[in-house]
This record gives C-alpha cells, structure tokens and sequence, in this order.
C-alpha cells in the first residue's frame, strides 16, 4: 500500500494548504511512475474519496487494474459557486488574500488559496471523464446515500452501464453508527 498527502501540511499548526487539481493530478501520475518503475508487473489499485474521484479522472492512468470511487462528485457546482458555498460553511473564514481558511471534522485547517479556485473553475465534463477512466480499469462506485457534503452528486445516469455503482447507506465518509468503517471495508476487500 501507498498512502500519500496531495496537500502541503504544516504540522506545527495543523494546517493543510490545499493544491489546485491540476498539480495532484500530476504528483499522482508521478507517484504512480515511481510505484510502476519500482514494481513493473505489480497490480496496482485505486481507491479514492471524495474530491480525490476528480483527481483520478484527471490523471487518467494507464495500467491500473481497479479503482474504487468512494462519494465521487459527479456534478459540481464552477469554481465561483464552490467557493461561495465553502464561505458559507460555518467553519470557514477568508483571508484578507482571497483564501479561504476551513476547519475541518478531524480537528485541523484546510486553506484554499486563489488559485484553488482558479483551477476548478476549468474543470468540466465530470462523466465524460469518469467514462474514459472506466475504459481504461475496472471502475467501481461507492455511493454514500446519506451524503451531506456533496448530496445533490447523485446523478449517475451519463455514466457508461460498464460502471458499477454500490450503494451504502452511509454519509460522506462511510462511518457507522458504531464510528467503525466495517462494511466498507469488507466490501473493499471483495474488489481488491
């Protein structure tokens, strides 16, 4: 397994500086460069979460044998009305820069500077995206029924049937009522 931070994380103050799009579509085509050169008839897998199903349709990787896209955002509101919405969450404040400073459930800070914002904007044909990656791996969807973080994201019906979509009565992060992750780990394990 690899686990990787897209973000740059300042630990000191518990603060995640979040990247554009752009550049972790980038540093996940060099991770997976790097996990390819180093184990070239290793079976490599995906499994991604939320705003991270963009960063992997993005990508568009070859050679990956499955990806697993837990609470993808499918539709999305531009760049302008993201940023609008991430204002009027409670636990966000801008900055005098033009940034946006978001405390998170998990108790840290994720700082979204202008250019976040700029980069999302250019982002479009979600669907158009997601059916390319299905061409090119097993693409499987887990879908969080009880989402509050992306609820109005459940219009799968531009995706190709190819697709599979698994759906959890569960919120954005597949917790249980217990606080545990079981059943989406013991359908995790199925696929991989």
């Amino acid at each position: 397994m690899c686990f990787f931070s897209y973000d740059d994380w300042n630990l000191d103050n518990t603060v995640a500086t979040a990247a554009t799009f752009t550049s972790r579509a980038q540093k996940l085509r060099q991770k997976y460069t790097e996990l390819r050169q180093a184990n070239p008839n290793a079976e490599i897998n995906l499994i991604c979460h939320s705003q991270g199903c963009i960063i992997a349709a993005l990508a568009q990787l070859e050679n990956v044998s499955t990806t697993i896209l837990l609470a993808p955002v499918i539709g999305y509101e531009s760049g302008d009305e993201a940023r609008r919405i991430t204002l009027e969450n409670q636990k966000s404040t801008p900055q005098p820069d033009g940034s946006i400073l978001r405390k998170r459930s998990a108790g840290y800070y994720t700082l979204f500077l202008p250019d976040y914002w700029e980069d999302y904007a250019n982002i479009s044909d979600l669907p158009d995206k997601y059916n390319n990656l299905g061409a090119k791996t097993k693409l499987i969807i887990f879908d969080a029924a009880r989402d509050t973080v992306i609820p109005n994201n459940k219009d799968y019906s531009l995706l190709k049937n190819e697709i599979q979509i698994e759906h959890f009565d569960l919120d954005h992060d597949f917790i249980e009522k217990d606080g545990s992750r079981s059943s989406i780990v013991e359908k995790l394990k199925v696929y991989l």
